[in-house]
């Protein structure tokens, strides 16, 4: 394990909160556990503090519930992944959770196994986009310097217009 994932657990039922929160062995799989929740209301504040890899949400909750926290996180989060925990077998839930791109979603009642099965899932997922973009950070940044050098061969040769030039620098972030 190169670095350590935070997560962050919100759901209403103590009992499944306290049982996943200890019996999961978070370091083991990569994850530091960064806090938890009764409910989206009271994780919203904490999740925008935090900021963590991974969101664990219970699908229903009284206040705000797991689909509305979802919601919420993907729009202010979007990096952040969202493992949702049910106890409905219901195809418009899981299609809802769809559409928001929830990494995983799993049937209440999780065994441990099953918890994590879907960190290791969720870890892979997050390790690949982030390497994706760290290849297309270093190719844009390539291409920047290849255009800039392009740039500066075109000046020191004046092989274009003044105007020309002044206008390329500008959209380089090249201050002449």
């Amino acid at each position: 394990v190169i670095f350590m994932l935070k997560v962050f657990l919100t759901e209403d039922e103590s009992v499944v909160r306290e049982g996943l929160r200890d019996s999961i062995p978070w370091s083991d799989c990569g994850y530091i556990f960064a806090g938890e929740a009764t409910d989206g209301e009271m994780a919203l504040p904490q999740l925008l503090e935090i900021r963590p890899d991974v969101l664990i949400t219970d699908i229903k909750m009284p206040f705000m519930d797991g689909l509305e926290l979802s919601r919420i996180v993907s729009r202010e989060l979007p990096d952040t992944h969202i493992i949702i925990l049910s106890g409905y077998d219901d195809f418009e839930y899981a299609r809802q959770a769809i559409e928001l791109h929830v990494d995983q979603y799993l049937l209440k009642p999780i065994m441990k196994a099953d918890m994590v099965a879907a960190l290791e899932r969720t870890r892979r997922h997050i390790e690949e986009a982030r390497e994706q973009k760290s290849y297309s950070l270093k190719y844009a940044l390539e291409a920047l310097e290849i255009e800039r050098n392009a740039f500066f061969e075109k000046l020191v040769n004046a092989a274009s217009p003044q105007a020309d030039l002044l206008s390329e620098a500008e959209a380089l972030h090249i201050d002449i």
